[in-house]
């Protein structure tokens, strides 16, 4: 039998240091902003393998929510989906290895349905479609929802959202986040 030593890495360029320098056999996975400076060294083989992962955007579309309905009608997520730049999401974050897919289950799933899209990245579109809904940008350009009434009446308010972001990724989430933002921005959110 032959024993099996495991590091754990808090520091990915502690990890490419020892990896490069011969103090490790094999990594599972490198950061996707590192493999191309590791794939110039020829004493490192790099397999690139379609991945699981996918990272989406996620709207509360519990019928039930108090606050922000206007969240729940798909032409809204839709256009708000139009001004997110998944292009470059993939080259700044990702360095270009990563794909779209329209569907959580992705690329590797027989259950993705390629009808969905993908969905092209026009925020100038995406805007015309938030004015004829009626969501009017205000003086500071924050677009502004209408005053609803029923059970769950809202006042008017600005479109502004919470983003909750995941603390455990294997990328950059905030550099992700602030193309997100710059997207949303562009829509008047």
């Amino acid at each position: 039998a032959q024993a099996v030593a495991l590091t754990y890495y808090t520091n990915a360029d502690s990890m490419i240091a020892d990896l490069q320098h011969g103090q490790l056999d094999w990594v599972d996975q490198v950061p996707f902003d590192a493999v191309n400076v590791v794939k110039k060294d020829s004493d490192v083989v790099i397999d690139n393998v379609a991945g699981s992962e996918t990272t989406n955007i996620t709207w509360n579309s519990n019928p039930r929510k108090p606050t922000n309905r206007e969240l729940l009608d798909p032409r809204v997520k839709k256009a708000l989906s139009m001004c997110v730049n998944r292009q470059q999401i993939i080259d700044v974050v990702f360095d270009g290895y990563a794909t779209t897919v329209e569907s959580l289950v992705g690329h590797i799933s027989p259950l993705e349905n390629p009808n969905l899209g993908p969905l092209q990245y026009d925020c100038s579109a995406a805007n015309t479609m938030l004015d004829s809904l009626g969501y009017t940008r205000g003086a500071n350009g924050i677009r502004m929802v209408p005053a609803t009434t029923g059970k769950y009446a809202q006042a008017a308010h600005p479109m502004t959202y919470e983003i909750v972001t995941p603390t455990s990724t294997d990328f950059n989430i905030d550099r992700e986040f602030e193309i997100v933002k710059e997207g949303l921005a562009q829509a008047g959110v």
